[in-house]
């Protein structure tokens, strides 16, 4: 998100090198009303899957579809589907400054006409994505409620096989409904230069060392690490994990005893506390959160740890 940031300042600049005063009003307040923009873009990105909600009849209760939909976002194309007979690819436009969130979705592919733009709100609340359409009216939707078409998703992320840290791959309000998943920037990530997501597990060597590194505050290297999780969270202030995933169990007892020592003061007020089950080691920190969060943040980890290995 950083980069993107500075990105869209580098264009604005650019766009309004040399051109009279109005006009570098204009271009600025263009890019301006850009960023939230480009912003809920990104926050949509990756593979949604959930069900719709529609009415049988005009008048009807709303009923829940036997069919698993799943939207994937890629940059700004939009993968729509339900079943053979009822997908789409689209290229998507968010809209700035509408209430409820609106984009455009122009269909490229799939099992309607070639070039119809679908107007669809959207919300994005405590890990569910919804989208609504009016039959693909051109005018927007004012409520989600009443929507002839709408749908319910949560993100799917990738599991990696052989490892209980992706049972730990969580939105903020799944593990507490006050969290909200932080942005990933060079400043947010301690001992990371660069997060690719979050949370985020990976077996990449540069990544397992900085948090392996996060892990033991800046003492250990990553020998006994073969793969790493990292995530964070915001209350009034953070919240984060580093997880740990040894390569044998004699790796895991050293990490362990490393941990819990180097943690221990921090432990000690409610600032840290180490959880382990099998090879996976789940340093669980923050920086001032309510007593209600952490402790159904750590009650959330050892639930998810138990029921994964």
């Amino acid at each position: 998100m950083k980069l993107l940031r500075d990105i869209i300042t580098i264009v604005c600049f650019v766009a309004t090198f040399g051109a009279h005063a109005g006009e570098q009003l204009s271009g600025n307040a263009q890019c301006a009303a850009n960023q939230p923009t480009n912003a809920e873009l990104q926050l949509l990105q990756g593979t949604w899957q959930g069900f719709s909600l529609q009415r049988e009849t005009g008048d009807g209760p709303i009923v829940k579809g036997t069919n698993t939909v799943t939207v994937t976002v890629t940059g700004n194309s939009l993968h729509f589907h339900r079943d053979t007979n009822f997908w789409f690819d689209t290229t998507i436009t968010p809209v700035a400054g509408t209430e409820p969130k609106q984009l455009h979705a122009t269909i490229k592919r799939g099992a309607s006409s070639t070039g119809a733009v679908i107007v669809v709100i959207f919300k994005l609340e405590d890990g569910t994505l919804t989208l609504a359409t009016d039959n693909g009216s051109a005018e927007a939707l004012k409520v989600f409620e009443d929507a002839p078409n709408r749908y319910e998703l949560r993100k799917v992320h990738k599991k990696m096989s052989g490892s209980g840290l992706h049972s730990l791959i969580l939105e903020g309000p799944e593990l507490h409904a006050s969290l909200k998943t932080g942005p990933i920037d060079d400043d947010s990530v301690r001992h990371v230069k660069r997060a690719p997501g979050n949370p985020h597990v990976s077996t990449n060597a540069d990544f397992v060392t900085g948090i392996a590194r996060g892990a033991s505050q800046g003492s250990l290297g990553s020998e006994g690490i073969r793969s790493v999780l990292y995530a964070l969270y915001r209350e009034k202030n953070d919240l984060g994990f580093y997880g740990l995933e040894a390569v044998s169990a004699a790796d895991a007892d050293r990490w362990e005893e490393a941990l819990r020592k180097i943690w221990s003061v921090m432990g000690g007020i409610g600032h840290a506390q180490v959880h382990r089950k099998g090879l996976v080691l789940v340093v669980v920190w923050n920086d001032g959160v309510s007593p209600e969060c952490w402790k159904a943040v750590n009650a959330k980890v050892v639930e998810r740890l138990s029921g994964a290995l």
